[in-house]
């Protein structure tokens, strides 16, 4: 008996030895833990970080007014947007290299001005042929009128400066040479001035080979207006303005257009601008023009042909893949008409394609006409 007890007690003692040592590791263990983790989370890496969301970029509008097109109101975008837009003054123009204050663009100056809080930009037009051959062959002229009209605008108060030059000049080096040397001319005299300065260009450039170095205009221009209207010319077939899609059956379209701009110059500073008008053909049976085709405003397409067709055969129909309107009828003199023409539908379905490719800023051709 003796025996078993003595060694029952040295069990025991045993046993409380182990569940002490158990103790003391399960101690430091669990604060070896805890301490770990209050470094970890300490650390920069595990801190938890809050996902910043993307922001969603605002689009910006501007709206051309011509001198031949001013009246009293104000100067907004197409139905359904309302945000705030900036006038274009269109525009300013030359005469045998001097800046003409006789032009009707001049001297509808003062009527933008009053009416215009905003005075927004200012528009020197340079599409005059022989006037444009003159300029790019004596650089002297150039520096000296663009000096005068960018001093013009900037004492007006206009916020920035736009070049339309408008030309069928052959693409070739000498050509190309001339033209950046004026664009060079015009972007150095807005800068002295701390004045903005943008271009516009066609929106077929790169599709008709138009003698535009267009990545020598997207390093250097603020902004590059696109012109995206006119790809069926008056004097050719019939067709949409500036197709959104439909390249094999068109030509081209705004898809390949913008694949096409961004590959030279930063979405960032393109702005698309789109034409509120379309053009009246007569045509033949088979749709060919049989002569130059008539302008006309959507103010002048809706009145005239959507409120109330006085023609008995008259179709309207939006075409699925330009997404532009067309008008086919024939007249009291039995004459064929095709009429295509942009409308608000069309150019919010291209700004929403537009915004895709993360296109922001857009303009409208022009005030009066929409």
């Amino acid at each position: 008996m003796t025996s078993k007890k003595k060694h029952l007690t040295t069990l025991m003692i045993v046993s409380i030895v182990t569940i002490i040592v158990l103790m003391f590791i399960s101690f430091y263990f669990f604060k070896f833990m805890n301490n770990s983790k209050n470094e970890s989370n300490d650390s920069p890496q595990s801190q938890a970080i809050t996902p910043t969301l993307p922001q969603t970029k605002v689009n910006n509008y501007f709206v051309f007014v011509p001198y031949w097109n001013q009246n009293s109101s104000n100067v907004v975008a197409i139905e359904g947007i309302t945000e705030e837009v900036t006038p274009i003054y269109f525009g300013l123009s030359s005469h045998l290299g001097e800046l003409s204050k006789n032009d009707p663009g001049f001297l509808g100056l003062d009527q933008y001005l009053k009416t215009n809080s905003k005075k927004g930009w200012l528009t020197f037009r340079l599409i005059d042929k022989t006037e444009s051959e003159t300029l790019l062959n004596d650089t002297e002229k150039i520096d000296k009128l663009f000096e005068s009209f960018i001093q013009q605008a900037k004492n007006m108060g206009f916020e920035g400066v736009l070049l339309d030059f408008e030309t069928d000049l052959e693409q070739n080096a000498v050509n190309l040479e001339k033209i950046n040397q004026m664009f060079r001319i015009f972007v150095e005299k807005s800068k002295a001035q701390n004045m903005k300065n943008g271009v516009v260009v066609f929106g077929d450039s790169i599709l008709r080979n138009r003698p535009y170095d267009l990545k020598y205009i997207g390093e250097n221009f603020d902004i590059v207006m696109v012109m995206v209207y006119d790809l069926h010319k008056p004097n050719d077939l019939p067709g949409p303005n500036f197709p959104l899609k439909g390249k094999n059956k068109y030509g081209y379209d705004l898809i390949s257009q913008i694949a096409d701009f961004s590959k030279v110059i930063d979405k960032n500073k393109l702005i698309y601008i789109f034409g509120m008008y379309g053009y009246d053909w007569l045509v033949t049976i088979e749709k060919k023009s049989l002569k130059k085709a008539t302008s006309m405003s959507l103010i002048e397409i809706r009145e005239k042909y959507l409120s109330n067709c006085p023609i008995n055969n008259c179709v309207v129909s939006r075409d699925p893949l330009s997404r532009e309107q067309e008008i086919s009828f024939v007249d009291k003199n039995s004459q064929y008409h095709l009429i295509w023409f942009e409308d608000e539908v069309s150019v919010k379905e291209k700004i929403m394609f537009l915004e895709s490719m993360n296109v922001n800023n857009f303009a409208f051709w022009a005030k009066g006409y929409y």
